[in-house]
């Protein structure tokens, strides 16, 4: 089965990170970032697909929660790894592909 989207995006939103309430806003942008990646001719119904799908999904969610500084505390890694899983999560979810959730189940 090949999905008829073509474009999937990652969101990172502020309120999607708005759970984490200790995030330093001069450390996170608090405006949303996205990035689009295209799923075409992928068929999410084989594993080889879904597992390359899923890798450009979680290499698009490093890149839109990535954080501006050379170093980062402790806590500031743990916020951009909630995010990095929220933002994973949530793509995933709205693909709707088992054989993509399964993976992420692991």
């Amino acid at each position: 089965m090949t999905l008829s989207k073509t474009m999937t995006t990652i969101i990172a939103a502020a309120t999607a990170c708005a759970v984490l309430p200790a995030m330093a806003a001069t450390q996170f942008d608090a405006e949303e970032k996205s990035k689009e990646i295209s799923i075409a001719g992928y068929d999410l119904t084989q594993a080889t697909d879904a597992k390359a799908i899923l890798a450009r999904i979680e290499s698009a969610a490093k890149s839109v929660c990535k954080v501006d500084a050379n170093r980062q505390t402790v806590r500031e890694t743990m916020l951009r790894r909630e995010c990095e899983k929220a933002a994973i999560e949530s793509t995933v979810e709205s693909l709707d592909a088992p054989e993509i959730a399964a993976l992420i189940q692991n």
